[in-house]
């Protein structure tokens, strides 16, 4: 009878070993499928910090472009720009 319990609890342990394993290795897939979303959205994150920091520039740039000719049209012709 004790050498069927212990080939009972034997079996029990390993089965226990084998979910306890496979529980394991899912966080870890979960876990690295977690960090490429991460990469992605800090990829995305730079691009999109990227395209307004180019956006501002431009923007600088068309204000002035608008400040020269304002400045320009307001000048009677032959005088001195401000």
């Amino acid at each position: 009878m004790a050498e069927i319990s212990a080939i009972i609890l034997t079996v029990v342990v390993a089965v226990l070993a084998v979910l306890l394993w496979r529980l394991v290795r899912a966080i870890e897939r979960r876990d690295a499928q977690f960090d490429r979303r991460d990469e992605r959205l800090n990829r995305r994150d730079q691009q999109f910090e990227q395209a307004l920091r180019e956006m501002h520039d431009l923007t600088a740039a068309v204000r002035k472009l608008v400040d020269v000719i304002l400045t320009r049209w307001s000048t009677p012709p032959g005088a001195p720009a401000q």
